[in-house]
């Protein structure tokens, strides 16, 4: 019993399920060398842009890590959408960042 939860003395029979739901864009373990922290704030990055993306907004243009620009650019061909990355900056952080510009779908 020691993976079943309780609340207010009941046994909650169903544990919460969770699944892949996109790809992410990654293999040969090239995520390996970052932190726990770092690979789930490139994660939520990753939902957010592709969330915006079929917001069906014509143009938008955003900062998204430098380690995703690879990635966020094959989603958005994916999609059939322009992708334009226009400038690297580094902050005083360990954080590089890239500006994006996403425009109308590729005819």
């Amino acid at each position: 019993m020691a993976l079943q939860e309780y609340r207010r003395g009941e046994i909650l029979s169903e544990q919460p399920k969770y699944e892949m739901v996109d790809t992410f864009e990654i293999d040969n373990g090239e995520l390996g060398n970052l932190t726990n922290v770092h690979t789930f704030v490139l994660g939520v990055e990753w939902e957010q842009f592709k969330q915006k993306l079929l917001s069906g907004e014509a143009y938008f243009e955003c900062m998204v890590h430098a380690e995703n620009t690879g990635r966020l650019q094959n989603l958005t061909a994916r999609y059939g959408r322009r992708f334009v990355a226009e400038r690297q900056i580094t902050d005083d952080g360990d954080w590089e960042w890239t500006r994006v510009v996403i425009g109308e779908p590729v005819s």
